[in-house]
């Protein structure tokens, strides 16, 4: 296939079902291109964090290719090039101390103990948390964790990152802290997945609304999120700041 170079995703037509039932990703296809700061908005249950997942390999489409910097993705490989902060942090956080969870990305990428090092210890400092870097991952707050999982998959420097609600039980001064990192992150792209419309206005320069497995708006933030008809339309308020 011919691959743009800018392009950092390309989803082509892809379907995929939990245990042949109804689809819960319908004929998707999607470009995702360097410097897309993306937003993906919709209802509980409209099939995101399963969009994730296919371009991340941990599940493999029933129909049609999923494409990372021009490599065809393959089911359950490995790739440092995407990072990924889950929705929920149970899933992510496996390792008994904050340090070692953090570190797991970098070593598995074949770093060296000085370079895993430094990695962990800039991720602590960029989110201001070093103060947790000998705790044990059963002592930390829901928001501690989310803090946790986000260094984890900065320590890992990817090109592309996906943050599943990035924004959940965090406090207001981490979230700020966050939507300022975010401003000025040099991945080549990320996608935000929120319910944080706000956050997502100021982070994102497009937007997408998912639902039922279908993209049915993608546009600039301001001109998709001030849309009050298409909002309510798909259960999506209209964030205050544009009302």
């Amino acid at each position: 296939m011919f691959w743009e170079d800018k392009m950092v995703v390309e989803m082509n037509q892809v379907t995929f079902s939990y245990d042949k039932k109804d689809p819960v990703i319908k004929e998707l296809s999607l470009k995702i291109y360097e410097g897309d700061r993306l937003g993906i908005v919709g209802p509980n249950g409209a099939g995101k964090t399963t969009l994730f997942f296919l371009m991340a390999g941990v599940e493999k489409p029933n129909y049609g290719n999923v494409y990372l910097f021009g490599e065809k993705v393959l089911h359950k490989r490995f790739y440092p090039q995407l990072g990924m902060v889950f929705q929920n942090t149970d899933d992510q956080l496996f390792h008994p101390s904050v340090w070692d969870d953090i570190a797991f990305g970098p070593r598995n990428m074949g770093l060296s103990e000085d370079m895993v090092r430094n990695r962990v210890e800039d991720a602590l400092k960029i989110l201001e948390i070093s103060y947790l870097k000998d705790r044990l991952i059963h002592q930390l707050s829901g928001g501690e964790k989310r803090l946790v999982s986000i260094a984890g998959i900065l320590a890992m420097g990817s090109d592309f990152v996906i943050y599943d609600e990035p924004t959940s039980n965090l406090d207001m001064y981490h979230r700020r802290k966050l939507i300022d990192f975010l401003k000025k992150s040099k991945e080549k792209a990320l996608i935000v997945a929120s319910h944080d419309l706000e956050f997502v206005l100021e982070v994102c320069n497009r937007v997408i609304i998912f639902d039922k497995g279908c993209i049915v708006a993608d546009g600039a933030p301001k001109d998709i999120l001030s849309n009050k008809v298409l909002m309510e339309k798909h259960s999506l308020e209209v964030p205050y700041s544009l009302r």
